[in-house]
C-alpha cells in the first residue's frame, strides 16, 4: 500500500507538486504522476519513483 495518493502535495527539491495518479512498478516503490503548483514548475508534469 502506497503512503501516498491523489491530491496529496509533495516537496521534491523545494517546489511544491500536486499528485494526480499513483502507480505500482515491479520495482520497489511508486511512480508518482505530479503536476507543479509551485511557482517555478507551476503546471509542468513530472514522474518521480518513490522507495
Amino acid at each position: 500500500m502506497s503512503v501516498y495518493a491523489p491530491g496529496a502535495r509533495i516537496v521534491v527539491r523545494d517546489a511544491e507538486w500536486l499528485v494526480r495518479q499513483v502507480e505500482r512498478t515491479d520495482m520497489a516503490g511508486d511512480a508518482l504522476k505530479v503536476v507543479g503548483i509551485s511557482e517555478l514548475v507551476r503546471n509542468r508534469e513530472a514522474i518521480y519513483r518513490s522507495s
